[in-house]
């Protein structure tokens, strides 16, 4: 089965993730990037203006792959606005997928996720699993919570707190087939 990483990353902290997917089920990983460059005032006018940015062609077309997971930031109880944009760019090129996220996590946002992944994509995923990053502050600064979940930024070594969610994902994904 050929699998692919596809990922957004304002922060580096999803980018850090899907490296570390993209090591373990030993696939493909491909950036988005948009067209313009992206500031906490842009994504900030995104959000409250409900706009999508441009974003650059992945050199590959996603209909090549039996499985795509996306790895993808959540701003504001939304899937962020570049990976949206490649979402909406490429319905009906992606057969089989999967949406993992570091995010500050809320009540209720995994319901609206998938909601908003079935109606840019047309279709459930195969996974959805959401990693909160209050779980790494709060391991980090000893309870002591000095950054907000968009301020923090995830080392690579902490991605072992999401250990036992990371292993079942990725043994989800050793076993998808492709019908």
């Amino acid at each position: 089965m050929k699998n692919v990483i596809v990922y957004y990353s304002f922060t580096h902290n999803n980018e850090k993730l899907a490296r570390f997917l993209s090591e373990k089920l030993q696939c493909e990983k491909l950036g988005i990037e948009t067209v313009k460059p992206r500031n906490g005032f842009s994504v900030f006018l995104d959000i409250f203006f409900k706009r999508t940015p441009t974003v650059k062609d992945l050199g590959k077309s996603l209909a090549a792959y039996d499985h795509v997971t996306f790895v993808s930031p959540i701003w504001a109880g939304k899937i962020a606005t570049p990976m949206k944009s490649l979402l909406q760019k490429e319905r009906g090129m992606v057969s089989h997928y999967s949406f993992i996220s570091l995010c500050g996590g809320a009540p209720g946002q995994e319901e609206k996720i998938e909601r908003e992944l079935v109606s840019l994509l047309g279709k459930q995923p195969d996974a959805h699993v959401e990693l909160t990053v209050r779980d790494a502050i709060a391991v980090h600064e000893n309870g002591k919570i000095r950054a907000t979940a968009s301020q923090y930024r995830v080392e690579s070594d902490e991605l072992e707190l999401y250990e036992p969610q990371l292993r079942q994902f990725i043994l989800d994904h050793s076993v998808v087939e492709v019908e």
